[in-house]
């Protein structure tokens, strides 16, 4: 039984483990962040995708617009704040989308 327990310590303390548990934590909270702002109006990249694949349905747009934003925040968030920790991670995504949500709707307000 401490081999099975040293074997999964070991691949936990792997960074490249840790890296890959920090990006889903990442991707797991710009995706959240993304349902959240959906909620209160966010369109993201709706209108380039719109321009990019015309004549798709509405759920087409809707569906590639939150994997895209999810994934770009993602990695933009691991890329900007390079977590090392959970609570890292779960900040990375969600100011990402934050961000790009604050600065589209600004950007709206002021007729630009």
């Amino acid at each position: 039984m401490d081999g099975i327990l040293d074997g999964i310590n070991r691949f936990l303390d792997d960074p490249i483990t840790k890296w890959i548990g920090y990006y889903l934590l990442t991707l797991f909270s710009a995706s959240l962040m993304n349902i959240f702002s959906l909620h209160k109006g966010f369109k993201g990249a709706e209108e380039f995708l719109k321009t990019f694949w015309p004549g798709r349905s509405d759920r087409f747009y809707f569906r590639i617009n939150f994997i895209t934003v999810a994934v770009s925040g993602s990695i933009i968030g691991m890329i900007f704040y390079a977590p090392d920790s959970g609570l890292k991670s779960l900040v990375a995504g969600f100011s990402w989308v934050g961000a790009l949500n604050t600065l589209m709707n600004r950007g709206e307000k002021e007729g630009k």
